[in-house]
């Protein structure tokens, strides 16, 4: 878990709450992941 709170995650706390989660539980989604593809056209719409 991220020990320390940059900047960059308060700045990405306001584009998706969800992206700094993941960042601060060190979970990197692998991009090429179909399921990935599937969860941005949903968090998108």
């Amino acid at each position: 878990m991220v020990k320390n709170i940059i900047p960059t995650l308060i700045w990405y706390y306001y584009i998706c709450p969800r992206e700094v989660w993941l960042m601060a539980h060190e979970i990197n989604p692998e991009q090429d992941n179909p399921l990935v593809e599937i969860g941005r056209t949903f968090h998108e719409h």
